[in-house]
C-alpha cells in the first residue's frame, strides 16, 4: 500500500492574493451548481473551483476527450486547513501523482466553506516537467474535468462529474 502525501496549509480568507478578481479572469465555466474559473500570471495558470459539497472537490485537464489519462488536481477544504493532490485518471482508479513517479507541482492553495459550498483556489504551472505534462498554456484547447464528492476522503468516488471542451 503506498502511502500519500499530500499539502496541507490553514485555511485563509477569500481575499487571498491568490484569487483572481472577476474583472481578472480569462474564463470561467458553470455545469450546474460547480463552476470553475482561471486566469495566467507568471507562467501559471490560477484556478478556482466551487461545489456544493463538503467533501472533495477536484478538476482535471486532459489532452483527449477521455477521462483515462486525466492529469487533475483533488482537494478538500477542511475546518482548519486544505489539502491537495495531483492525480492521474486510471478508470476505474486513480493515483497520486508521486506514487508514478511524478512531482505535485500545486502552489497558491488556499479554501473555504461558504453558503453549502467549497472554494478551492489553486495554481499550477503552464508546463509541467513529469511524463503526465498537460498544456496550460492561455488559448491551449483542454478537455476539462469537473468532479466531486459527498466524502472528504479522495478514495470515495464521484457523486457528480461533468465534462467540457474548454480553451484556456
Amino acid at each position: 500500500m503506498h502511502r500519500r502525501h499530500f499539502m496541507a496549509l490553514p485555511v485563509l480568507s477569500a481575499s487571498a492574493a491568490t484569487q483572481p478578481l472577476a474583472n481578472e479572469l480569462d474564463g470561467r465555466i458553470e455545469l450546474d451548481d460547480t463552476a470553475f474559473s482561471w486566469t495566467h500570471r507568471q507562467g501559471r495558470l490560477f484556478g478556482t473551483l466551487s461545489a456544493p459539497t463538503h467533501g472533495w472537490l477536484a478538476v482535471g485537464f486532459n489532452d483527449e476527450p477521455t477521462l483515462r489519462g486525466t492529469r487533475f488536481l483533488i482537494g478538500v477544504v477542511q475546518e482548519a486547513s486544505v489539502r491537495a493532490e495531483l492525480h492521474i485518471a486510471d478508470p476505474p482508479s486513480h493515483r497520486s501523482i508521486e506514487t508514478l513517479g511524478g512531482e505535485s507541482d500545486i502552489r497558491d492553495l488556499d479554501g473555504q466553506r461558504k453558503g453549502g459550498q467549497s472554494i478551492l483556489s489553486f495554481s499550477l504551472p503552464h508546463r509541467s516537467s513529469d511524463r503526465f505534462a498537460v498544456d496550460l498554456t492561455s488559448g491551449s484547447s483542454i478537455h476539462l474535468m469537473l468532479a466531486w464528492s459527498h466524502e472528504p476522503e479522495f478514495n470515495h468516488h464521484s457523486a457528480w462529474r461533468r465534462h467540457a471542451n474548454v480553451t484556456l
